[in-house]
């Protein structure tokens, strides 16, 4: 029945590691815990490099290889995600979202999450108001 549902909503929309290296499992498990625990702060690329030891640009490569897509998008989709968490259960506007979420401007959030989610939060939170009710 659950296989057939039509009703299908996404917990995460990135794509995990897949690597065979169990080196390259560590480090990539490494960015991806630090990014879930510190996604809400700035997190520069020389910090994040710093975490598994890598120079920025090597760090930039390494995780364009591994994931197809660069941190930044990550972080992003991250972000997105628990932005859309926080417009399902919360009586909070969109800016104190966007600030909760992580961004530190509002209009780039809207512009983001449109880019990511293909609408608007307000529209977002309009068109899911009724699905967890």
């Amino acid at each position: 029945m659950i296989s057939k549902s039509q009703d299908v909503h996404i917990l995460s929309s990135y794509d995990f590691h897949k690597s065979k290296n169990v080196k390259d499992k560590g480090r990539m498990n490494k960015i991806v815990q630090y990014t879930m625990l510190q996604f809400k702060q700035n997190i520069p690329l020389e910090e994040i490099s710093q975490v598994v030891n890598l120079s920025k640009s090597g760090f930039c490569r390494y995780f364009k290889n591994s994931m197809k897509k660069n941190y930044m998008e990550f972080l992003y989709e991250i972000r997105v995600q628990y932005a859309c968490k926080l417009i399902l259960e919360k009586e909070l506007g969109i800016k104190q979202i966007s600030y909760e979420a992580g961004f530190n401007n509002p209009s780039a959030f809207s512009q983001i999450f449109k880019r990511l989610k293909g609408v608007t939060p307000n529209k977002y939170r309009k068109e899911n108001s009724n699905r967890y009710l």
